[in-house]
């Protein structure tokens, strides 16, 4: 989720943010139907393990975006 830093309020920003996305990252990402969100996929793997390890990678690529454009993060589900 993107949140405005001053008040922690949704940001609808989710379509610039992505603009502004590596290319690294543009094959891992989809809008949410919520302006305010980015999903991160992994590809498929044998192992929660293989998973796991890529979506903190995805996460580590993703996260000083949303602060570039003036919003904080958000995570929701997994660690």
């Amino acid at each position: 989720m993107l949140l405005n830093p001053s008040d922690l309020s949704l940001a609808q920003a989710a379509e610039k943010a992505l603009r502004r996305l590596s290319c690294e990252l543009h094959g891992h990402t989809d809008p949410e139907p919520r302006a305010s969100a980015i999903e991160l996929a992994t590809g498929i793997h044998s192992d929660v393990a293989g998973a796991v390890a890529e979506l903190a990678v995805l996460r580590a690529l993703l996260d000083g975006k949303p602060r570039a454009l003036g919003l904080k993060n958000a995570r929701l589900g997994g660690h």
